[in-house]
């Protein structure tokens, strides 16, 4: 814990850019899976990504990034996909929840590479059918990225029209670095 919060506070050398630790393959494949979905703005997203997020410092121009905070473009879509509660889809007794591949909950899957964790990653978020709970009570099917919702400015005005046209998009590319 002690390194961890040392390379918070001071980077340094090992400060690298987000392209290092999300690789250009993955970005294609990320934008690939959100055009399949049917979401608007995904050329949009993969061009912020190339003119600005990919050269950012990953500990300074990210994680302490205070606006992408302001945003929740990463809190808003972890409150919904982190670990979802589940249901037997015959309204038997509840699931385990399904965690999203992390370090951050109990997911229990395979986590020891960028290309292991990816896959599973995105099986979750695109692939993956849960059942849960819908607004009435009712089991309902979903994948994860239907959790996703578009953010809205009158909500959280950090954002600007062009950020909350984008929200659903950026709420799946900000969470994967």
């Amino acid at each position: 814990m002690v390194d961890i919060e040392e390379l918070l506070d001071t980077p340094g050398s090992r400060d690298v850019p987000l392209s290092a630790v999300f690789p250009a393959a993955a970005m294609a494949e990320l934008c690939a899976a959100m055009t399949r979905v049917g979401w608007d703005g995904v050329e949009e997203v993969a061009a912020i990504w190339e003119a600005d997020l990919s050269a950012r410092p990953f500990v300074a121009g990210f994680l302490k990034d205070k606006e992408l905070g302001a945003k929740r473009f990463m809190s808003m879509p972890d409150r919904f996909t982190n670990t979802v509660n589940t249901v037997d889809a015959s309204d038997g007794p509840p699931s385990l929840p399904a965690c999203r591949p992390s370090v951050i909950n109990n997911y229990v899957g395979d986590l020891s590479s960028f290309d292991a964790w990816f896959a599973a990653w995105k099986a979750f978020m695109f692939e993956q059918p849960l059942v849960v709970v819908d607004k009435k009570g009712a089991p309902k099917p979903t994948v994860p990225y239907q959790m996703i919702s578009k953010i809205s400015k009158a909500k959280y005005p950090a954002l600007s029209d062009d950020d909350e046209r984008l929200s659903m998009p950026m709420q799946v590319l900000i969470p994967a670095f």
